[in-house]
């Protein structure tokens, strides 16, 4: 399976944002200290930790008529929004299977596409999600 073969989704207070280009971050690792060391030179000890879910950050190409509208939108919403973000697998030819990878949380930022007259990159928005919990598979 390759990174691309993914469809992933924005829907923030029950409005679908539809399908966006990037998902980066989402990983849960454990808050865990530095190991233990005890007396007597004895073998350092973990004492493991919480799990916590780090933020994802979605990237989509700013487009098409209505699209600062929308940005404008999303903007409102950063900070209290509930954002679900689901990322679901495609096989070769582009079909959903199995059930998707879905975090629940809060819109927490909102970013406008970047501008440089001398570059000839896709504009993008960006946006921030903070997760409440650990991604589920429904």
């Amino acid at each position: 399976m390759r990174v691309n073969q993914f469809d992933a989704t924005l829907t923030v207070d029950e409005v679908d944002h539809g399908t966006w280009d990037t998902k980066e971050g989402g990983a849960t690792e454990a808050d865990a200290p530095d190991p233990y060391r005890p007396g007597g030179m004895g073998p350092p000890e973990s004492e493991g930790g919480d799990p916590v879910t780090g933020n994802l950050t979605m990237r989509k190409r700013f487009k098409d008529s209505g699209a600062a509208a929308k940005y404008v939108e999303l903007v409102g919403k950063v900070g209290s929004g509930d954002a679900v973000v689901t990322m679901q697998p495609l096989d070769k030819a582009g079909q959903a299977f199995e059930g998707p990878l879905v975090w629940k949380g809060i819109l927490i930022g909102c970013e406008p596409p970047e501008h440089d007259s001398n570059s000839t990159d896709v504009a993008m928005i960006q946006v921030t999600i903070q997760p409440e919990g650990h991604p589920t598979t429904s």
